[in-house]
């Protein structure tokens, strides 16, 4: 067993994980107060529950039928209950789950760079693959998102980690089923709590399509999306009455937001300039 990408891995995790906690908390190491639904929506999903009840704020959340919800899936929160346990079920700032999975996700990215260098480009240098890496933990929104720690972010980082894993299964030159399998299976997760970051799931199924074998693969491939889109309907129904419904039609958010979502949608070309 090889053991020098094991430590690169670990030392890139820590780097990381140390830089993010140090800017989220201004180099005090003490969490900061933010809004948090992850411990409540956490102890709710421990309950056998999918509302927050009596939620100390209602900022962010859904209202329906006399409960609050939050909006999408609930995938952050059910990463953060371990936590809990080992806390022995008390409060954990959310901040400690975002910084895990944040500095994990960049570790993952390390990984995926190394894979396609040794794939496709064996002649560069080794240690491109670490600039990349950097690069990404600090020169793109996951620098932003992983240090904050708060309401929807935790879900974003929570997310994207699986999706980028779902990444480093099949982004390689020979692919077997069980790549595809574990591809999709990492996409179906992320999809449980960002639809968003599920749809990655578009690059597995293009390199499936240019595959000439591909029968085996693509049952493999199938399954396991399958059962996480059925998973995410079902969610949506008990929870809202219509699988289709993520919770954003009952938000309770800011009036300029919501008076923009009320006359745009969700998804708009009228956002683009602004995002």
């Amino acid at each position: 067993m090889r053991y020098k990408p094991i430590l690169t891995f670990l030392i890139i995790v820590i780097a990381v994980f140390t830089v993010y906690f140090g800017t989220a908390t201004k180099w005090t190491f003490h969490p900061p107060w933010t809004i948090d639904y992850i411990n409540p929506m956490a102890v709710a999903l421990r309950q056998g529950r999918f509302d927050i009840p009596n939620p100390p704020m209602t900022y962010d959340l859904s209202f329906y039928n006399g409960r609050w919800y939050m909006t999408w899936g609930a995938l952050a929160a059910a990463a953060h209950i371990p936590l809990q346990l080992l806390a022995g079920g008390r409060y954990v700032p959310a901040l400690y789950t975002s910084l895990l999975f944040g500095s994990l996700t960049v570790g993952v990215v390390w990984q995926i760079l190394r894979q396609i260098r040794k794939d496709w480009f064996p002649r560069e240098m080794a240690w491109q693959n670490v600039a990349f890496t950097f690069l990404y933990a600090f020169g793109t929104m996951q620098y932003y998102l992983s240090s904050v720690g708060s309401i929807w972010q935790v879900n974003q980082v929570v997310s994207t980690f699986f999706g980028v894993l779902g990444m480093a299964m099949i982004l390689k030159k020979k692919r077997s089923a069980k790549d595809y399998l574990l591809s999709s299976a990492f996409c179906g997760i992320a999809l449980l709590g960002r639809p968003t970051v599920g749809l990655l799931i578009s690059v597995p199924l293009f390199l499936l399509v240019h595959e000439v074998k591909r029968t085996q693969k693509f049952r493999a491939f199938i399954l396991p999306i399958f059962f996480a889109l059925v998973v995410f309907l079902v969610y949506n129904a008990v929870r809202f009455g219509n699988p289709l419904e993520t919770g954003h039609r009952f938000l309770k958010e800011a009036p300029e937001l919501a008076a923009k979502r009320e006359q745009y949608g969700i998804l708009s070309l009228t956002y683009l300039p602004t995002n």
